[in-house]
């Protein structure tokens, strides 16, 4: 059980500190390893004690980053900015080293050493607010309700105006139909056709799913082996084509709602309790593009062609490789971001650059240029 074993590590490290901050003496050099201060061992005993997995000193890319809380899906970086050492010219530094770890995807939480002796639970509160937009809980711990209003609140309202808005753009042109997350899909699936840039073997791949279990109705079992079996076959893919493929391989459901999105993120979060099934946000943004999922031990990611996928629904990791292929030798500032998205639609047969495939693009490259010009 990973949650166990989860917990079973948060409570030997807030054991391990909480015995060398009641044995050792406060002086600076004599903290536990790996930290770098006692402050950062107090924030992050503080974090232990209310059960969050915290790991200090996190490699990332050529930086460490003094603490990260980590999640299933999701990780925080809390740097802590002791007053004794770290002067105006540093504090500009870690600024900059922030902003390129943030285009890189990562989070962050400042806390300084006055604000948190002089309050600690105010200090800590804003970690754990942090969290909770993240997605991140106390090991062993269950989210909260996945079906109450308010949980997806704006987000979840912009995510269906996002999808409205693509639906109209795509209906107007004969390209790969956009994702069915939100839309209509008028049609039974067993008579699908091969769309563009997808094979007959792909169409017979995916008509072998399933049928799949309504997941409102169905034992939450019989929604986990659904989900295992089309991230198995079709993995790596983001949650937008796990949605759509789940309704079509369900005769009861038209399209994915509210309530069956609240039903389906439950079980997935249960099998990624589990162990059985790997998450990643790859734009750091939590969108049904960036939230990439695939089986334990199967590959990060796969050079595929579209397969009757949109573009929105390639995972970013897929893009990126896409991209590098293309980019081979080249700098990265040497080529234009309207040349990138229009070599990247041909790459996949995409015959059309619509707003919001635009839109999308720019946020994907933005991500993407920082990745490159990182110090490696």
């Amino acid at each position: 059980d990973p949650a166990a074993g989860a917990s079973d590590i948060v409570y030997e490290e807030m054991m391990r500190l909480e015995r060398e901050a009641r044995d050792r003496p406060r002086a600076l050099g004599s903290q536990p390893d790996p930290y770098e201060s006692w402050f950062e061992v107090d924030v992050a005993l503080e974090l232990l004690r209310r059960g969050y997995r915290v790991r200090p000193q996190v490699q990332a890319a050529e930086y460490r980053i003094d603490l990260v809380v980590e999640g299933f899906m999701n990780r925080l970086a809390v740097e802590c900015d002791g007053d004794a050492w770290h002067g105006p010219e540093r504090y500009e530094q870690d600024l900059a080293r922030q902003r390129q770890l943030e285009r890189a995807g990562w989070h962050f939480v400042r806390i300084r050493e006055a604000e948190f002796y002089l309050d600690r639970q105010t200090a800590v509160e804003r970690i754990v607010a942090a969290c909770g937009k993240l997605e991140i809980f106390p090991a062993g711990q269950e989210p909260p309700d996945w079906d109450k209003e308010g949980l997806e609140g704006e987000e979840e309202k912009q995510e269906e105006q996002v999808e409205k808005e693509r639906e109209v753009e795509e209906r107007s042109v004969s390209v790969t139909p956009a994702s069915h997350v939100d839309g209509e899909q008028k049609e039974p699936p067993k008579a699908r056709r091969p769309q563009p840039g997808q094979t007959p073997q792909a169409v017979q791949r995916s008509d072998s799913l399933g049928p799949f279990p309504d997941p409102r109705t169905a034992p939450a079992v019989a929604v986990r082996n659904a989900l295992k079996q089309i991230i198995e076959a079709e993995g790596p893919l983001n949650k937008g084509l796990l949605f759509r493929l789940y309704v079509e391989g369900c005769p009861g459901l038209q399209r994915a709602g509210k309530n069956i999105r609240s039903a389906l993120n439950r079980a997935l979060y249960q099998l990624q309790r589990a162990g059985e099934i790997l998450a990643e946000d790859e734009l750091g943004d939590r969108s049904l593009e960036s939230q990439v999922l695939r089986a334990a031990g199967a590959p990060r990611v796969r050079a595929r062609s579209a397969e009757g996928r949109d573009l929105f629904e390639i995972p970013p990791s897929e893009l990126f490789l896409a991209l590098d292929a293309m980019t081979h030798g080249l700098g990265i500032s040497s080529v234009s971001e309207e040349d990138f998205m229009h070599a990247l639609l041909e790459h996949y047969g995409f015959q059309r650059l619509t707003e919001s495939r635009r839109k999308y693009l720019k946020k994907l490259f933005g991500v993407y240029r920082g990745r490159r010009s990182a110090p490696s």
